[in-house]
């Protein structure tokens, strides 16, 4: 499959591009330990976890800690603050290989967009400290949509808004939430993670899609080869 049959490509953000996740995992702890939970989540359990979505992390957490039920509001609120002052102090870095895919990318002059769960005041901030993220021609944030993923409304709004008549699409994830928002749409399936199986073979309700599993971006370009293929 060649990249240039491609017309409009749709990236996730956190996690896929940017290496912010362990950001996320950190702050959650921190987060708990103000509400006097005491959660013994490794890295690994919290992100297979979080990786579904809020409502399957949360059913989770409660049957784990039942004591965590009566505050995950405030769990996932103050999350989300710890988180963004944390980017006061430097922002995390790219993805391996994610600056030089985007840069192969720019040379086919289409499309790139980001599709991500995260708002648009957050996503700022590591679009100031990152050059390479002036490649994207738009940016769809948690503001545009109405649920998160893995429901399909971002990519829909997506769809909608930058795909026209005839494109073929393709969409670049690194969770299975991300995957099943991304399998809402007609596009072709990458997922690429260095964390998780994202396979047909591991998740079969993705076998009759044109799907693709990487465990980087570095590897993706590898077999990508001169020729630009995924």
């Amino acid at each position: 499959m060649h990249i240039e049959d491609y017309h409009v490509f749709f990236f996730d953000l956190d996690g896929l591009l940017i290496d912010t996740e362990p950001l996320f995992y950190r702050a959650f702890l921190e987060a708990c330990a103000e509400a006097s939970l005491e959660i013994p989540w490794d890295f690994p359990t919290y992100y297979r976890y979080s990786s579904l979505g809020r409502e399957q992390f949360s059913r989770e957490l409660v049957l784990q800690f039942p004591q965590a039920g009566g505050c995950l509001a405030k769990i996932f609120e103050r999350r989300y603050q710890i988180y963004e002052a944390s980017l006061v102090h430097g922002v995390p870095p790219l993805m391996p290989g994610v600056e030089e895919f985007l840069e192969r990318l720019s040379f086919l002059e289409r499309p790139l967009g980001v599709v991500t769960n995260s708002p648009g005041e957050a996503v700022m901030r590591l679009r100031r400290e990152h050059a390479v993220f002036k490649l994207f021609s738009f940016w769809v944030t948690r503001e545009c949509y109405s649920r998160p993923k893995p429901y399909g409304d971002s990519y829909r709004y997506a769809y909608q808004r930058f795909a026209f008549e005839g494109a073929r699409i393709v969409g670049f994830e690194d969770s299975l939430k991300g995957l099943r928002a991304l399998a809402s749409i007609p596009a072709t399936m990458v997922a690429v993670s260095p964390l998780a199986i994202l396979s047909q073979e591991t998740y079969p309700e993705f076998a009759s899609r044109e799907f693709f599993f990487y465990t980087s971006f570095c590897e993706l370009m590898q077999q990508c080869g001169v020729q630009k293929k995924l």
